[in-house]
């Protein structure tokens, strides 16, 4: 060991693989410390250290390092953070080093990572230190990172105000989960998760089970340049609670609602009156067949073809309104005066277009001269 006038010790750890060395500045161990490094079997700790380091594991070199009050001999750990080299000069030689913390309990960290064997880090918590040599596969996919953040706030607010909820960081193929779906409210019922908050682009939304995907680009890209795992930035996505805000009055052609009228964008207690007959013939946009006359509109599935002439978002449930046109047969009612002897005399006809259903009443007694009985059907 290389120690300062509070550290005490008999010599660096050196097991002809690696060579450990502390460095406490003056205040961070009480006088008559002694810093310890035993030899530990870095096999121990292989399945603790692949969950966290990427590439294939090769060789582990472990030491269990800690500090000792003399006469006592009670370990402590530093009042603040002190200097660690570990130098695996004798290791088998690797593509990247890592150090490893072993915190106990099965679970560990990574404190430091370099290309060179010969690491140093700071640490102010004291146990047995691993340092592992690693192997990269050719392909960089598997290293890449992504970062999803989850951002909720109040509906009505600019989304730059809102806070994050949760992040999380997947590789290539891991599979997305989202927070718990925020409570919304009648008015601003919640939609999704959505990429920048942007719905126009139905692949932004993010949903449970949903994959995690490395642009192949960009995997070319980095191999190209020769990047190493450790050069790899983090990349962030940003993702947003989507809410309700704006509900549609949409108004179809016909009732197959293939083709859009007209619509109109409204927020909850908006009324919109809707086009009427003549604002319909003029538009140009309907195709009605011959024999049938448009009558008005109606709410789309509505049994009853009750006519409406405007329609309202309700401000306790509003929901989109789908409203489709209403047509009707029109059918010809004709009253001809044409009595016995009065053959090749032009007498007045009376034509009445009608929709089904409609009343239609009698015209005018003729004036022939004759005695008027009543109309009869023909046939």
């Amino acid at each position: 060991y290389r120690l300062t006038s509070a550290l005490r010790a008999d010599g660096a750890l050196d097991n002809g693989q690696i060579r450990v060395s502390v460095y406490a500045p003056e205040g961070a161990l009480p006088e008559n410390t002694m810093v310890q490094a035993r030899n530990v079997s870095g096999e121990a700790y292989r399945r603790a250290v692949e969950s966290l380091v990427d590439g294939d594991v090769g060789q582990i070199c472990a030491v269990d390092i800690s500090f000792v009050q003399r006469p006592s001999r009670a370990k402590i750990e530093p009042f603040r953070p002190v200097t660690v080299k570990i130098n695996g000069y004798g290791m088998e030689e690797a593509d990247a080093y890592t150090v490893v913390h072993m915190l106990g309990g099965g679970s560990a960290e990574v404190v430091a990572q370099s290309e060179s064997a010969n690491i140093q880090f700071e640490a102010d918590s004291f146990s047995v230190y691993a340092i592992v040599g690693t192997e990269y596969e050719k392909d960089l996919k598997q290293y890449f990172r992504v970062k999803y953040e989850f951002y909720n706030g109040d509906p009505t607010a600019d989304q730059s105000t809102w806070n994050k909820v949760d992040e999380q960081v997947y590789r290539d193929g891991d599979t997305i989960t989202v927070p718990a779906d925020p409570a919304g409210d009648t008015k601003h019922p919640f939609m999704g998760w959505y990429i920048d908050g942007d719905t126009s682009i139905p692949a932004n939304k993010v949903s449970n089970g949903d994959t995690v995907t490395i642009d192949p680009a960009t995997v070319d890209a980095a191999q190209e340049a020769g990047l190493k795992p450790e050069d790899l930035e983090l990349k962030t996505v940003k993702v947003y609670a989507n809410y309700k805000n704006d509900y549609t009055i949409t108004l179809y052609t016909d009732e197959t609602m293939s083709t859009v009228y007209t619509s109109f964008t409204c927020e909850p207690g908006d009324t919109k009156t809707l086009p009427t007959e003549s604002e319909v013939e003029e538009s140009g946009l309907f195709l009605i067949e011959d024999g049938h006359q448009f009558m008005g509109w109606k709410l789309a599935g509505d049994p009853d073809d009750q006519i409406i002439d405007s329609a309202s978002i309700d401000t306790v449930n509003p929901q989109d309104i789908e409203i489709v046109p209403v047509f009707v047969g029109v059918y010809v009612v004709r009253f001809e005066a044409n009595p016995q002897g009065y053959e090749g005399i032009d007498f007045t006809i009376h034509d009445h277009h009608t929709p089904a259903g409609e009343k239609v009443d009698l015209p005018f007694e003729p004036a022939l001269g004759q005695t008027y009985n009543g109309y009869k059907l023909l046939g």
